[in-house]
């Protein structure tokens, strides 16, 4: 599978700071029209293309269901959040 990375455009720029206003380096993958950090451009091969051995050890389970807001500080404003101001819809 070839995978494409694109500049996000102007509007989608847009979009992208509003979520994560301490974060500028996104490309958009495609075919999937993912939102991705610029190093996962350079990571994408290695993880498409991950070998599966025999002896490899599986950990799977159930997401946690509700709402989930990923603190972290480099990514999203979580004072803004805390202070009242949503997140923005995109």
């Amino acid at each position: 599978m070839a995978f494409i990375f694109e500049t996000p455009d102007e509007e989608d720029r847009r979009r992208l700071r509003a979520i994560y206003p301490k974060y500028d380096g996104f490309v958009r993958c495609q075919p999937f029209s993912l939102f991705m950090p610029v190093s996962f451009q350079r990571d994408c091969p290695s993880y498409y293309n991950f070998d599966i051995r025999k002896d490899d050890t599986w950990v799977i389970s159930f997401p946690k269901s509700g709402n989930f807001i990923l603190p972290i500080d480099n990514f999203v404003d979580i004072k803004a959040y805390y202070n009242g101001n949503n997140f923005p819809k995109v």
